[in-house]
């Protein structure tokens, strides 16, 4: 079982930002997160976009994936082959 942990570092140190009461010598794998922090802009844009793909008539989502692989496949002779 896994149970994330919200930590920093302090001094060198991990410390926890809650207390735990996991046992004595309990092992951890530690993973660092870099810290994203997306400009408003960026969230703005991203939003902008997304109401432009919302707005096309083709969407990926109502197009039967059979259909679609027909209409874009192209036939072609294959080597050796009459």
């Amino acid at each position: 079982m896994y149970t994330s942990l919200k930590a920093h570092i302090e001094n060198g140190k991990i410390i926890l930002d809650e207390p735990i009461s996991f046992p004595e010598k309990t092992k951890v794998i530690v993973t660092i997160l870099e810290e994203v922090d997306v400009a408003i802009p960026d969230k703005e844009r991203l939003a902008v976009t997304l109401r432009k793909i919302a707005k096309t008539k083709h969407s990926y989502l109502e197009t039967d994936p059979m259909v679609w692989q027909k209409e874009i496949r192209k036939d072609r002779k294959l080597p050796g082959r009459d």
